[in-house]
């Protein structure tokens, strides 16, 4: 049986696959590992590799910073499909104004990176999350994420130098209006119209549908294959 393993996103937690569980129950969300200090995006995602079961009955894949780390783990897992979902394969992908945005929130204090409550609004709507579920599990996860954790991501992105494209199959599932990784920036396979950077909760639907599409491509050829083989 095809597995189905999602990295999420730089804080966040199993919680933001919630929807995609619902659809998806073995579903896999393997937990956050502590850095090391100074640790780079690609050492990282080396020993996030030991915690996934590699083979080409896996589908890996990553929302936000966990797309980054995927790409980087595909490398070692070698699944049979690489999902990326609102990320890219390079941090030239990133606006200029971002990655500025990364440096000031890397220099600041760690304690002054609890947003106080009136900026959740804010925050909310950078993540394209307008409505009330959405805007729960940002919060969520802005009150479950490490200041210290998303520091140095922020700052293993910023220095990301990526190992080279992954040798299998990508489907990139993005937003049109994600304001943190502009679609225009990267090569998605799929352009999710309205859709913005939490794309896998406003829009889940969408993504369900495509992961739902992998899956059931992969019983097919499963089939086939023993098919051949009798």
């Amino acid at each position: 049986m095809t597995r189905l393993v999602l990295i999420p996103g730089l804080g966040a937690d199993a919680a933001l696959f919630e929807i995609q569980r619902a659809s998806f129950p073995t579903l896999h969300v393997p937990p956050w590992i502590e850095p090391a200090p100074g640790e780079t995006l690609v050492s990282y995602a080396a020993r996030m590799a030991e915690r996934v079961p590699g083979g080409d009955d896996v589908i890996l894949g990553g929302v936000s910073f966990g797309g980054m780390l995927a790409c980087e783990m595909a490398c070692l897992v070698r699944p049979r499909v690489l999902l990326l979902v609102a990320t890219c394969t390079t941090p030239a992908a990133i606006p200029r104004w971002n990655r500025w945005l990364a440096r000031l929130v890397v220099a600041l204090p760690p304690r002054l990176l609890r947003p106080p409550r009136f900026a959740w609004p804010w925050i909310a709507w950078a993540f394209g999350a307008r409505e009330g579920r959405a805007r729960a599990i940002v919060e969520h996860c802005v009150l479950a994420a490490s200041p210290e954790f998303v520091q140095w991501g922020l700052s293993a992105i910023l220095a990301w130098q990526p190992s080279g494209a992954p040798q299998m199959p990508i489907v990139h599932v993005h937003g049109a209006r994600d304001r943190l990784i502009p679609a225009a920036r990267v090569d998605a396979t799929d352009v999710v119209p309205g859709a913005g950077h939490l794309l896998n909760v406003t829009h889940a639907a969408a993504l369900d549908e495509r992961i739902a599409g992998l899956l059931a491509a992969q019983r097919t050829a499963d089939s086939l294959r023993e098919a051949d083989t009798e």
